[in-house]
């Protein structure tokens, strides 16, 4: 019997809470972005202070809209369109991480080790791992 509360969708749902949660916090707060990368800090210049806030506030707006680009599917039932988002949600995971490197010398392992979950929840949304039988070992 299948537990209909364990399934990728959910999965992919709870997943997909993580940005939108994360992206609400720095919409609110966008000093907190610097917390994220050790050694960072806010510019003293108000004018650079300002300009770092506002584009803070963009890519937060970009992480709500794509937990709600995800939760969307989730709540209407529609789960290739669910993994589709899945999906283009683990590429902006991927460039992110390596963003994230580059700017302070470390956090690519911290994304990219989603990317892979991002992408078998996809290929479960999408019907790819359908008839897929996985046998324990030595059965």
């Amino acid at each position: 019997m299948s537990n209909p509360i364990v399934s990728y969708a959910n999965a992919a749902a709870l997943l997909a809470l993580f940005p939108t949660i994360m992206g609400a916090a720095i919409l609110v707060k966008p000093d907190i972005i610097a917390d994220l990368y050790p050694g960072a800090k806010m510019p003293s210049n108000p004018a650079d202070n300002q300009l770092v806030k506002t584009t803070t506030r963009m890519f937060a707006v970009r992480d709500i809209f794509l937990g709600g680009a995800t939760l969307g599917p989730w709540y209407l039932g529609d789960d290739r369109m669910m993994g589709v988002m899945m999906l283009m949600g683990a590429a902006v995971v991927f460039v992110d991480g390596q963003i994230a490197h580059v700017q302070s010398g470390h956090g690519r392992l911290l994304h990219w080790a989603l990317v892979p979950v991002m992408g078998g929840l996809s290929a479960g949304l999408l019907g790819w791992l359908d008839g897929l039988h996985v046998t324990s070992v030595g059965r």
